[in-house]
C-alpha cells in the first residue's frame, strides 16, 4: 500500500509511533480499505508517522516549548463566538478542547510528555517563538498549587492569556489575527475553567497509573491487547475507539478497557459487536467525577453500544481494578 498522507496519525501515535505492524485503520472511501498497516506506511507531512521499534522509544505530545504552547493553539484554531451558527467555542468549550488533547497523550502507548502549564491552560498570548521574549510572556502562574492551603488565592489565578501582542519581530505578521483574540474578554479563561482542567489532567493521570494496559513495553504486547474499532469507510468522523484487552498481559485486574475520544461537538452513540458482553462501566475515577459530561458517560453491554458526549473522552473497564501501579514498577511511564 502507498503512504497515506496525514491519514490517521493520531492512531499511530496512540499504538506507540511504532515502524511494526499494528493495526491501524487506513481505509476511507478513497481507496480500498485495509485493516491494519505498518506505522512507516502512514506518514504526516511527508514523513513516516512510525519510527520506533518499541514503545518505550516514543515520546508522545501535543504541546512542546516550540511554537505556542496548546491552549493557544486552541484559541487560535477555535471557533470565535457568534460567528458560528453554533455561536462559536465558548471559554469552557475551547477548555474541554485542551482536556481532550492531553487525554490523548495522557492515555496513549509510550512515554507521555507534557509541557509546564499545559493542565493550567498556560498561555504564552500566542508567540510562536519566546525565545527571547522574557518572563513577561513565559512566565507560569502556579497559584493553584497552594489553593488548598490558601482558597483565597483562587481569586488570583490566570493563565497569562491577554496581556499584549507578543514580540513583534517574531509575531508581527499575525498581529491583525492575534489581536482582537487577545482583547475578546469572553475568551479569558477564568479561574474555575483552569481548575477544572487542571483536576480533569490529574484524573488522566490516575487513570493511566490505574492499569499496566496502559504502559506496554513491546511491540508484540501492542500486537497482541491494542485494536482500533469505528474504522473503514463508514467509521464516523471526529470518533477514534481504542480497546485494550489483556491476552496475556498483567493488566493489574482490568480485563478489557475501551477509550473512547470524542472529538465532535455533538454526543456519539457507537456500536459493536465487541464490545457485547464485556461487563463494561465507567472507570471509578471518571464516574465519580465532578464533570457531569464525562461522568454520565455510558455503556449498553447487551448491545455494546457506548455513548459519549462531545468534546469527551470516556474510559469504560471490565474486571476489578487491584489498585495504582507503585512507582517502583519497571513498566511505570
Amino acid at each position: 500500500m502507498p503512504p497515506v498522507d496525514n491519514h490517521h496519525p493520531l492512531h499511530v501515535g496512540l499504538a506507540e509511533t511504532c515502524t511494526g505492524p499494528v493495526e491501524v485503520p487506513c481505509g476511507d472511501d478513497s481507496f480500498d480499505y485495509r485493516g491494519s498497516a505498518t506505522g512507516s506506511e502512514i506518514t504526516y507531512g511527508g514523513q513516516p508517522a512510525g519510527y520506533t521499534a518499541s514503545p518505550i522509544e516514543a515520546v508522545n505530545y501535543c504541546s512542546v516549548h516550540d511554537n505556542q504552547p496548546l491552549f493557544d493553539a486552541v484559541q487560535l484554531k477555535s471557533a470565535i463566538p457568534g460567528t458560528t451558527p453554533t455561536n462559536g467555542d465558548s471559554i469552557a468549550t475551547r477548555t474541554r478542547r485542551q482536556v481532550l488533547a492531553m487525554s490523548v497523550i495522557a492515555l496513549g502507548q509510550g512515554v507521555p510528555f507534557f509541557f509546564g502549564g499545559d493542565d493550567l491552560l498556560r498561555s504564552k498570548d500566542m508567540d510562536d517563538n519566546s525565545y527571547n521574549s522574557g518572563d513577561w510572556f513565559s512566565k507560569v502562574n502556579w497559584t493553584l498549587a497552594e489553593e488548598e492551603q490558601n482558597p483565597s488565592l483562587l481569586s488570583q489565578e490566570s493563565d497569562n492569556w491577554g496581556i499584549g501582542l507578543p514580540v513583534e519581530n517574531v509575531n508581527g505578521g499575525q498581529w491583525p489575527i492575534m489581536q482582537p483574540l487577545l482583547a475578546d474578554p469572553a475568551l479569558t479563561p477564568t479561574p474555575q475553567n483552569i481548575s477544572v482542567a487542571a483536576e480533569a489532567f490529574q484524573m488522566l493521570l490516575r487513570i493511566r497509573r490505574s492499569s499496566s494496559l496502559f504502559h506496554m513495553a513491546t511491540l508484540a504486547e501492542v500486537q497482541n491487547n491494542l485494536h482500533f474499532l469505528n474504522t473503514g469507510p463508514t467509521q464516523i468522523p471526529g470518533l477514534i475507539v481504542m480497546k485494550l484487552d489483556d491476552n496475556g498481559h498483567d493488566s493489574r485486574g482490568y480485563g478489557h478497557m475501551v477509550v473512547v475520544f470524542n472529538a465532535t461537538l455533538n454526543p456519539i452513540s457507537f456500536q459493536n459487536d465487541q464490545l457485547r458482553g464485556l461487563g463494561l462501566y465507567l472507570h471509578p475515577e471518571q464516574a465519580g467525577s465532578i464533570d457531569a459530561a464525562t461522568a454520565s458517560s455510558s455503556v449498553n453491554d447487551r448491545t455494546g453500544t457506548v455513548l459519549v458526549k462531545g468534546l469527551t473522552t470516556a474510559v469504560f473497564v471490565s474486571g476489578g481494578g487491584l489498585g495504582s501501579l507503585p512507582f517502583g514498577d519497571s513498566n511505570h511511564r
